[in-house]
């Protein structure tokens, strides 16, 4: 399924470079970074963990408002974002999640145990 919703982007006040990013028909679904475009793309992959839920869950899905009808301050930035979760599911399916535990095991040992096998001295 396909959804679009809109997006709230601020700039914290003062000297910091931090944006905060949120969709206010999504209650919590919010992300911060401290670039622009990563704060797109974090507040992008928590919509769709969010909608995701919804769909597994057989959860009702919040209509969209309309750009528009959108409340925001004036320096904010509004953004839609655009999710495909059909597509994001077909893109799972081809992972290979034994290779990602295997990796995430092998990580797991050498923050344990700092001297074993995966340490190599010169």
């Amino acid at each position: 399924m396909v959804y679009t919703y809109m997006a709230i982007f601020r700039k914290e006040d003062g000297n910091s470079d931090k944006y905060y990013a949120w969709i206010p028909d999504i209650t919590g679904c919010i992300a911060t970074d401290t670039v622009f475009d990563d704060a797109v793309l974090q507040i992008t992959d928590a919509l769709m963990w969010f909608l995701l839920d919804y769909e597994d869950y057989d959860r009702p899905i919040p209509e969209p408002t309309p750009g528009f009808d959108i409340e925001y301050e004036e320096d904010d930035f509004v953004w839609p974002v655009t999710i495909d979760t059909d597509a994001y599911r077909s893109m799972l399916s081809k992972l290979d999640f034994a290779a990602i535990k295997d990796w995430r095991d092998d990580i797991v040992a050498l923050a344990i145990a700092p001297d074993s096998e995966f340490i190599t001295e010169d």
